[in-house]
């Protein structure tokens, strides 16, 4: 497998001025591996604007020719770089069933801001939507090996809880996968949705135990961390609001009897860092940064970084 990794940073100018920079991490044989060229789009400029102008929580599709725009706005940014255009141009020609994911590692707000998830390239159209790229943002951890060990099934806890979202179709993927993997997995299913329960108690999965979603954020926090999963995987609504939050439906709250849902933040899956090793966030705005703050799935990451020391 060939990864194709575009490295952003931020630079600052002698006039104080910030701006993103970019190179091609890998492949390292593309040319001008180590130059720097700098991003010439940002989140405040067309057609970038327009899509940010799309109101939190509108759930209507979105205009095509806006994400297409958006997707071709990018790939002209970064083939400004001649490396990174070699190295996309060399993804593109893999053949179907071979994998080339195309990581963005940064930690540079504006660069983060930007929804590389619509990238469109003039062969491949839009990469995001090909299974041979993956396209995904990184974030860098220093150096070092975290080395686990584990013994027993793989725990693993999926909060399916989107309120006024059917969830049965999640479900029925989670649970295939969980059958074809061939590990030996234990897996708690939160859920409000009395009709997902009865369609996961009719397979009598012997692998499988339910619970509802409590009622009370703390109670949620401490199940997990009482369950200590291996993979967690959220199904819900998102907002990039404040610091970024997952909106957890209870049950009361799903079935419309005016009760809050549960609002969680990084710093409450912070605690389950030392036992995680995968955490799939299926919510709306999960990768988006807020004004000054980095995005709910990075923050998550850079805490659990720092509370997890790589091996020498």
């Amino acid at each position: 497998m060939t990864r194709t990794i575009i490295r952003l940073e931020e630079h600052g100018d002698d006039a104080g001025a910030i701006r993103v920079n970019f190179r091609p991490e890998e492949p390292r044989n593309v040319a001008d591996r180590m130059r720097w060229r700098t991003l010439t789009c940002g989140p405040g400029m067309a057609p970038f604007s327009g899509l940010a102008a799309v109101a939190p929580g509108v759930r209507a599709p979105l205009n095509d020719d806006l994400v297409k725009g958006v997707g071709q706005a990018l790939f002209t940014a970064l083939s400004q770089h001649v490396g990174v255009e070699q190295a996309l141009s060399l993804a593109v020609m893999a053949p179907a069933g071979e994998l080339r994911p195309v990581h963005l590692l940064t930690s540079a707000m504006d660069a983060e801001s930007l929804p590389w998830e619509a990238l469109y390239h003039p062969l491949a159209r839009f990469m995001g939507l090909d299974p041979r790229f993956q396209i995904a943002r990184a974030v860098g951890t220093g150096g070092g090996v975290v080395e686990r060990m584990h013994d027993g099934p793989v725990r693993i806890a999926a909060i399916l809880a989107a309120a006024d979202r059917d969830a049965r179709g999640e479900w029925a993927a989670l649970r295939r996968a969980v059958e074809a993997s061939g590990l030996e997995l234990r897996v708690t299913l939160f859920f409000v949705d009395d009709e997902l329960e009865a369609e996961a108690l009719e397979a009598a999965d012997s692998w499988l135990e339910f619970r509802r979603v409590p009622d009370t954020k703390e109670e949620l926090v401490a199940a997990l961390e009482r369950l200590r999963p291996n993979l967690l995987h959220v199904y819900s609504h998102g907002s990039a609001q404040g610091s970024g939050f997952l909106e957890i439906a209870t049950p009361a709250s799903h079935a419309g009897f005016g009760a809050s849902p549960i609002y969680l933040e990084a710093r409450h899956l912070a605690g389950l860092c030392e036992h995680l090793w995968l955490v799939t966030l299926d919510a709306c705005e999960g990768a988006s940064p807020a004004e000054g703050v980095h995005s709910l799935a990075y923050t998550l990451v850079d805490r659990c970084r720092s509370r997890v020391s790589p091996a020498a």
